[in-house]
């Protein structure tokens, strides 16, 4: 008997994926008859399973888009801060975490008993749902932490708090031998106010290449609804076909066309609920499905 064909196994279904600010056409393979072919092509990609040091081009991709997505669902909040007795707006905090004294122990030692523990009391003290960190190497070859969250922390609470769980491992002790005194800085937030595209800024920041030491094992990880972003999947029917043209003559836009897929990147403050329906409850239902929310600004300024 003779095998049938490669494209008589499937039909080949138009489909689209929708990102916040980007979205991909492409061919869906509908398979008629599951080949055993594409399990043993599977194990393949388990094969090479060592961790690469550096942040690989898939991992800035991950990282943008968990970004993005972020900066993107969360709305504008009124915060007090303490110590100008002021309350203002934002959107998402920025911090970074540093060690006080030499690091004696690996960065997976530091990871899984300081940076897991800081995590998990954000999230009791501060309600830190959704967050994204970021590893990287001072110059001093210490471990440091960037960390994007939607909720704020207290610049004084938030020291303390990393003060107390550093020295978990003996780094405020072995601060104060040297300093004489048992609160160092330890901790920054970053000031976004007054940058214009803080999607960009953030992304750069957190996906920027050192040419100093790499941290040994995992340098980034998002929390589970930022991890592992497949976008809002659909089949392409001739009405959401139309849209798509339209969104992709837009002022702005940009499209580019590959052997096996097509990108579109486009304006998101374009697809409004008004102008482009389809694509709008599309998204809308991926947010919602992500965060659970019933109601939420999408497409929201930044």
């Amino acid at each position: 008997m003779v095998n049938p064909d490669f494209n008589d196994r499937c039909i080949i279904v138009p489909s689209l994926s929708m990102y916040t600010d980007e979205m991909y056409l492409y061919g869906r393979r509908e398979w008629i008859k599951e080949p055993n072919y594409r399990h043993k092509n599977s194990l393949l990609n388990l094969k090479d399973n060592n961790r690469k040091i550096e942040i690989s081009t898939k991992s800035k991709h991950k990282i943008k888009r968990a970004t993005k997505l972020l900066l993107y669902q969360t709305t504008t909040k009124k915060a007090y801060n303490h110590k100008t007795n002021k309350i203002f707006s934002f959107k998402v905090n920025f911090i970074t975490l540093t060690l006080s004294s030499e690091q004696i122990h690996t960065d997976q030692e530091i990871k899984s008993t300081l940076l897991n523990q800081f995590l998990i009391e954000a999230k009791k003290k501060w309600k830190v749902t959704y967050y994204i960190w970021r590893a990287e190497k001072q110059n001093n070859g210490n471990i440091h932490f960037h960390i994007l969250t939607d909720k704020y922390i207290p610049w004084l609470e938030l020291r303390n708090t990393w003060n107390r769980i550093q020295n978990k491992l003996g780094y405020i002790d072995r601060f104060h031998t040297r300093h004489n005194h048992t609160n160092p800085n330890s901790t920054d937030i970053h000031a976004l106010w007054k940058i214009k595209n803080v999607a960009s800024y953030i992304t750069k920041y957190l996906t920027k290449i050192e040419e100093r030491e790499q941290v040994k094992g995992e340098n980034w990880r998002a929390s589970k609804e930022l991890s592992n972003i497949k976008g809002a999947q659909v089949d392409i029917t001739d009405n959401i076909y139309e849209e798509i043209e339209r969104l992709q003559n837009e002022p702005g836009s940009k499209r580019i066309n590959k052997e096996h897929f097509s990108g579109i990147f486009f304006d998101r403050t374009m697809v409004t609920k008004q102008k482009y329906p389809l694509l709008y409850d599309l998204f809308s239902g991926y947010i919602i499905s992500v965060f659970g929310y019933k109601e939420q600004i999408i497409f929201n300024n930044s």
